[in-house]
């Protein structure tokens, strides 16, 4: 159960962790722009790319006008915070990539590896459960029952007879020593 859990956790790490990923590049495109607007241009679009020289010529008389609207200080102002956004935008992009490369695919990874361990583990200790009680289920009911019937039956009874007399001619002896010993107690008793 914990292994499972483990498993269930790592991976939604891991989801979570691309979507990090996919949200830090739309962050990353998204100071980009931004960057491309403090240096006061507009970022290009699908038909701009039809006839990319003239939309070029275009951008940089609008950009131009944009200046002198602003003056000369703002414009350079915001050409610094440009530079800046831009290294912002690619410092993102390196985090992201670095979080998608060490979290995303090393979790998952450990992840199944550890749930493959333990269903390997679990299924070894059930099959040898299984053979455990198999073998004990052959020892008490099976081939060791059966044998030792068949010995009974065949004068077998010979080595359980022997065992018998052996622990009744100790019991015996033990019984016979234990009287003696109360007679010769009663008769230093008596004796006083």
């Amino acid at each position: 159960r914990n292994i499972a859990i483990m498993h269930d956790t790592l991976h939604d790490i891991a989801a979570r962790t691309k979507t990090f990923g996919k949200c830090g590049s739309l962050m990353s495109e998204a100071t980009r722009r931004l960057a491309l607007s403090c240096r006061l241009r507009r970022p290009y679009s699908a038909e701009d790319e039809k006839d990319m020289a003239v939309q070029e010529r275009r951008m940089a008389n609008e950009a131009a006008q944009r200046r002198h609207a602003l003056g000369d200080e703002m414009a350079s102002l915001l050409g610094v915070m440009a530079n800046m956004l831009e290294e912002i935008a690619d410092a993102q992009v390196q985090m992201v990539q670095s979080f998608e490369a060490t979290m995303v695919a090393s979790l998952e990874h450990f992840a199944d590896t550890e749930s493959r361990t333990a269903q390997n583990l679990k299924e070894s200790a059930e099959q040898s459960t299984e053979s455990a009680e198999q073998l004990l289920a052959k020892f008490l009911n099976g081939r060791h029952a059966a044998a030792l019937n068949s010995k009974e039956t065949e004068g077998g009874n010979d080595a359980w007879n022997k065992f018998s007399e052996q622990v009744g001619n100790h019991g015996s002896t033990f019984l016979s020593r234990l009287a003696n010993r109360n007679k010769k107690d009663v008769k230093t008793n008596l004796s006083q």
